[in-house]
């Protein structure tokens, strides 16, 4: 799924932070906010599967000091996509259509 044309780190926050009704501050300050959090696992996941970025760059640009939140956040979103593929609905479509 990366690609040479992937959207920037900025890109995907910005694009997470609008769909959940976020700033950008939100996602890249330390509140600790269930829905909050949430956003920032999102932009976690998008980045690790959409982007060459590394999972220091991921972490850097969302204001966190190491690799293993990154890692935790995008196993959180992963899950949350198994659940919902079990509805039959997909994660990788929204980010095709705000992200890219």
């Amino acid at each position: 799924m990366k690609s040479v044309n992937a959207p920037s780190l900025q890109r995907i926050i910005a694009a997470v932070a609008k769909a959940q009704g976020l700033s950008v501050s939100d996602l890249t300050g330390g509140r600790r906010q269930a829905h909050i959090v949430k956003g920032r696992h999102m932009v976690m996941w998008v980045a690790t599967y959409y982007t060459p970025a590394t999972l220091s760059a991921i972490a850097a640009a969302l204001g966190m000091r190491n690799h293993a939140s990154v890692l935790w956040g995008r196993d959180q979103i992963d899950w949350d996509c198994q659940r919902a593929a079990d509805r039959g609905e997909s994660l990788h479509e929204w980010v095709r259509t705000n992200c890219l």
